[in-house]
């Protein structure tokens, strides 16, 4: 078996560009060859972008919701700012269950103080939800304690 030097490894790793990670393509991405990711704009990462409200409504109407109700982007936006009783609540539990980026889209869609609330108050029905739960709290707050499985250990 050939040796490849390990950036090349590294390169088929971060860019999966199809190739077999045991034998790299010996073509290092560069601003030429390659397109910047999707998740990227004006240079940023993904997380650094604001997200404007109707965008990320549009984004829990496809991703969270799967058609099985019949809301679109306007109707979540409309009823979240009228404060219909318990729809706040039904939109955040879609999200923490379901989205790709929750907390990314928690934050777009409510202010900081209702969304503590409402991330605390929110049941606890499996350990998938309960880790979502935490993990967004830990991103929009700050609040790192609660997810001591993801920190690194830096006593080891």
């Amino acid at each position: 078996m050939e040796q490849y030097d390990s950036l090349d490894w590294l390169y088929e790793v971060l860019f999966c560009t199809g190739n077999s990670v045991s034998r790299p393509s010996p073509i290092r991405p560069s601003r030429s060859n390659h397109a910047p990711p999707a998740t990227q704009q004006r240079g940023f990462p993904l997380y650094f972008v604001p997200m404007t409200r109707e965008e990320a409504a549009r984004r829990v109407a496809a991703e969270c919701l799967w058609g099985d109700y019949a809301l679109s982007a306007d109707d979540i936006v409309r009823r979240l700012d009228r404060g219909e009783a318990g729809f706040d609540r039904f939109i955040c539990s879609k999200v923490i269950e379901n989205a790709s980026h929750p907390s990314r889209l928690l934050d777009a869609l409510f202010d900081r103080p209702h969304l503590r609330e409402l991330l605390e108050n929110m049941s606890r029905s499996n350990p998938r939800v309960d880790r979502r739960i935490r993990v967004a709290r830990a991103n929009l707050f700050g609040q790192y304690d609660l997810v001591p499985e993801l920190s690194w250990d830096r006593d080891g």
